[in-house]
């Protein structure tokens, strides 16, 4: 599967992740993994 994040996306999840202190990897495969549930 492939995902793409487009740059205003990218940077909102920046913000967050510098915010939270973790690692974008991290919270965007939570974000991913909650999407496709979701479905």
């Amino acid at each position: 599967m492939k995902i793409i994040i487009d740059t205003p996306v990218f940077d909102e999840l920046a913000k967050y992740c510098k915010k939270t202190n973790e690692p974008i990897s991290m919270v965007a495969s939570k974000a991913i993994k909650k999407y496709i549930n979701m479905e």
